[in-house]
């Protein structure tokens, strides 16, 4: 969709399994979609300043915001995809990362949500 509608965007995967990044790479080349595909740890590269970021079975929602910060800019748009224990999740962040969230109901799953969080504004150092 963004390369019909945005095809400004830059779009910039992590992933530390090779053959993952392989697939990834030819999906792009398939769909003729330009993205940067970075083959190592999300704590590896440089930081990204990105719009929006997002994770998948990467770690519990307490790491996944501390990965995500240092790639963040003010009013970053944060998406991770969670299962049931969300709401725990959600509970047992630290009180560092309390920030507004909204669960987005998946369309595949009626346990699980899309988690959206809006960094604030970022003046503390990360």
């Amino acid at each position: 969709m963004a390369a019909e509608t945005r095809p400004d965007y830059r779009i910039t995967l992590v992933e530390s399994d090779i053959r993952k990044c392989g697939f990834m790479r030819e999906a792009a080349r398939k769909m003729d979609v330009q993205v940067q595909i970075l083959s190592c740890r999300i704590a590896d590269i440089p930081p990204q300043k990105a719009d929006v970021i997002s994770a998948r079975a990467l770690s519990n929602l307490g790491a996944l915001i501390n990965h995500a910060i240092p790639h963040a800019a003010d009013g970053t748009c944060l998406l991770f995809s969670k299962g049931a224990s969300y709401k725990a999740e959600l509970e047992s962040l630290s009180s560092d990362w309390q920030m507004a969230s909204e669960a987005i109901p998946s369309l595949t799953d009626p346990d699980a949500v899309i988690l959206r969080f809006v960094v604030p504004n970022l003046k503390k150092e990360v």
